[in-house]
């Protein structure tokens, strides 16, 4: 492969590519962006090399070990979506990090290395199997948080992220959460911004029937609700 000869790189795609060795990556060290989504990336290892990174994509991959993540120390926005993580406990070094997405690892349970991440504004969390969300309370930049399809039932730690503008909550059957006060929400001032209100509702219909009546409710909110 001839990208290692490219040592003046600073951008590279390489998504869509069916690529699973990525040896020749670890000579690139002058890379700022990267981009390997939708391969069949296993080994990670060769990335750690590459301390200038700003932007990684690895969406779609076959990666569990994401320790060599933590020598990326520059890194502002990471994209790990769609892979087999349960262990994120390197990520407490990114503190630069200001986007995370961690979407649909299913894994994932343990979230307190990000409590450390306090310069993140936005941070995705969905589909994972997080029950705890206490350490969530000290990102206080954060703008946007989607914590979707997990299993979460308190969300008082909610109530520090003030400066939150999105706020994504999931009201999958599943995944219940019983019981938010839409003061709550309100008091945070997420006027005109995406407001879920979860409560104990089992089936389509009984969801639509919600959905119509708290919009009602709240005419001044925008309202995104997942089926």
């Amino acid at each position: 492969m001839i990208l290692q000869f490219l040592s003046d790189l600073e951008y590279l795609s390489l998504e869509f590519n069916n690529i699973s060795n990525i040896q020749t990556l670890q000579y690139l060290t002058n890379l700022k962006t990267l981009y390997l989504s939708v391969n069949k990336i296993n080994d990670i290892r060769p990335l750690q090399n590459l301390t200038n990174l700003k932007n990684l994509s690895l969406c779609y991959n076959n990666s569990s070990d994401i320790t060599s993540l933590q020598y990326l120390i520059n890194l502002e926005n990471l994209e790990i979506t769609y892979n087999n993580i349960s262990n994120i406990s390197h990520l407490q070094y990114l503190t630069k990090l200001k986007r995370l997405s961690l979407n649909n690892n299913n894994n994932i349970s343990d979230t307190s290395a990000l409590y450390y991440l306090t310069n993140l504004e936005k941070l995705c969390l969905s589909s994972n199997n997080i029950n705890d969300i206490t350490p969530l309370q000290s990102l206080t930049n954060l703008k946007i948080l989607n914590l979707s399809c997990n299993n979460i039932s308190d969300i008082t730690s909610l109530q520090y992220l003030t400066n939150l503008k999105e706020l994504y909550l999931s009201i999958i059957p599943l995944f219940i959460v019983k019981e938010i006060n839409p003061q709550l929400l309100i008091n945070q001032q997420l006027d005109k911004e995406m407001i879920e209100q979860v409560y104990q509702i089992y089936t389509k219909d009984e969801i639509k029937k919600y959905e119509n009546k708290v919009k009602k409710k709240f005419k001044n909110y925008k309202f995104i609700v997942w089926y």
